[in-house]
């Protein structure tokens, strides 16, 4: 779900009643929407009390953000976080950039595996494991991943 505004996240996610529910990052992108970064936060973060309605429910956190541990402290749902850095339920080592694509190999609870995306920058490997978290909560094998994403071609005129 995208934002602009506060409010937003909360009424969307009213109407589509999520069970899982990624916050990928907090960035300056929104803030002439906001105007700062805590306000950003405090939108994304309308997310967890719809979520939390249901302790079988997921929020799935960003761990390369300076704000997971506090928006993990709101949460009374299950939490998986997903990183480049140390210390993420899903994340990704030997990170390496092949001029149109990367290639790294994606850790996780139920394995490791490698992974080559068709799309360059390390945001698209954040990205891509945040789709993979998201697809682990939804018992999707690793090598059905890899097969997503190496398969995987943005829309036209996105990097993203």
């Amino acid at each position: 779900m995208g934002m602009n505004s506060r409010g937003e996240i909360q009424r969307l996610a009213e109407i589509v009643e999520p069970h899982i529910g990624v916050i990928s990052n907090i960035h300056h992108s929104h803030v002439g929407f906001l105007g700062s970064l805590e306000e950003i936060k405090e939108a994304k973060a309308e997310l967890i009390p719809l979520l939390n309605r249901d302790p079988t429910n997921c929020l799935v956190l960003n761990n390369d953000s300076e704000w997971t541990p506090e928006l993990a402290s709101r949460a009374r749902c299950k939490v998986i976080t997903f990183g480049i850095g140390q210390g993420s339920d899903v994340g990704a080592d030997g990170i390496q950039n092949q001029q149109e694509a990367m290639e790294f190999t994606l850790i996780s609870r139920k394995g490791k595996i490698p992974i080559h995306l068709t799309i360059p920058g390390e945001y698209n490997v954040s990205n891509a494991l945040a789709a993979c978290a998201v697809a682990l909560i939804l018992g999707v094998p690793l090598s059905t991943m890899a097969r997503a994403l190496s398969n995987f071609q943005l829309p036209s005129m996105h990097s993203q």
